[in-house]
């Protein structure tokens, strides 16, 4: 919760937002880190702008995966509940 309210005090704000400069998508947010890049980050950093859209999902993909594994392993009401919406709605998305 503490980086999530940094990253909204101060969105994109280098040296200040801690979601800068990690993971693929912030590979090169400023023109430094894209010219001191090589090989697979190179090419991240080149495409980027393309690639961002298949990372989000993908990034989708492994929320619903983790969401379904903390659901199946608290075995609680409450995760039955979330289950239960989860296989009704998730066909309808």
């Amino acid at each position: 919760m503490p980086k999530h309210n940094a990253h909204h005090a101060w969105p994109n704000q280098i040296d200040r937002d801690p979601d800068i400069g990690v993971g693929p998508i912030a590979f090169a947010f400023t023109p430094e880190a894209a010219t001191n890049a090589n090989g697979s980050t190179r090419f991240l950093a080149r495409y980027q702008a393309w690639l961002f859209f298949p990372l989000l999902a993908i990034e989708g993909i492994g929320l619903h995966i983790t969401g379904i594994h903390h659901i199946v392993h608290k075995r609680n009401r409450a995760a039955a509940v979330e289950g239960l919406l989860l296989a009704v709605i998730w066909p309808c998305t």
